[in-house]
């Protein structure tokens, strides 16, 4: 049985990077292609806070796409500077981008992960 699917997102450059997002009752799952040919998952169980916020894509990653900042962690980004920020319980951190950031903090909520005094 597939787990409840709360939020779904795909993004799209050119023909080949496209960033996937899946908001799971088992976690959050990425796929940034061509990066990652298979999904990312990473279980609620490893997660210590999901939110959606507003970032500087060039300020704190230097731009766009698969992107590592010794202060902020990983990103996956494509376009604009919504994210979902995902901090884990060993103190990593990835922002995922997202072109719909009511919905994921809608969705965010739904599977119980969203602080409500993190919402934008």
């Amino acid at each position: 049985m597939q787990d409840e699917i709360f939020f779904q997102e795909r993004q799209r450059v050119g023909f080949f990077m496209q960033l996937e997002t899946h908001i799971r009752q088992d976690g959050v799952c990425v796929r940034f292609s061509p990066l990652n040919w298979k999904f990312k998952q990473h279980g609620w169980d490893t997660i210590a806070q999901a939110y959606v916020r507003t970032y500087n894509p060039v300020g704190e990653y230097g731009g766009w796409g698969y992107r590592y900042s010794f202060r902020n962690g990983k990103a996956y980004n494509i376009t604009g500077n919504q994210g979902i920020q995902l901090v884990f319980k060993d103190g990593s951190k990835l922002l995922v981008g997202t072109q719909q950031p009511k919905e994921a903090s809608t969705a965010l909520q739904e599977a119980g992960y969203l602080n409500p005094n993190d919402l934008m």
